[in-house]
């Protein structure tokens, strides 16, 4: 379908973000002060576009122009030179999505990056765990900086697009 760019301006109401429950101590019941707000939620039906145009490839790209222009997103660099499906798999990695794509399909990127963060997070547990007993000065702070990093990598495997 034809999608509606750039899109409608809508408020995210800066006195509703302004609350704060320390300055508001009086307010007790929080259902009746925010009611106005609970009433647009609810009418949401009220809200949705009905879209049914089809789009058209110039159009597409005129969007896909915008989108690019109002999003961030950065390619990741290949990890490896080696193709993945000639990667030796231990037995705890024989997973569907070893099995798919040596089969040649196309799999979702999500499940394997969310798979590699937490695989990274754990790492960085293991090492968080070991580091007490270590005395040697260098090899801690090597582990420091080897937690850090996996730290930071786990936190690129996430799937978010910031937009500007």
């Amino acid at each position: 379908m034809r999608q509606i760019w750039p899109t409608p301006a809508t408020s995210t109401s800066v006195e509703l973000h302004s609350v704060d429950r320390k300055k508001k101590r009086k307010v007790s019941e929080w259902a009746a002060f925010h009611q106005a707000y609970i009433d647009d939620w609810e009418d949401f039906h009220d809200n949705v576009d009905d879209n049914n145009e089809l789009h058209t490839s110039s159009e597409y790209r005129q969007y896909q122009t915008w989108y690019q222009g109002a999003t961030r997103h950065r390619l990741r660099a290949a990890w490896t030179e080696d193709d993945y499906a000639d990667i030796h798999s231990s037995d705890d990695e024989d997973t569907v999505y070893d099995q798919s794509t040596r089969a040649g399909r196309q799999v979702e990127a999500g499940p394997i990056l969310d798979r590699m963060g937490r695989t990274l997070q754990s790492s960085v547990r293991d090492i968080e765990h070991f580091r007490p007993r270590v005395t040697d000065p260098e090899m801690r702070s090597f582990l420091d900086r080897l937690s850090n990093r996996f730290r930071r990598a786990a936190a690129r495997c996430g799937c978010r697009t910031a937009t500007m």
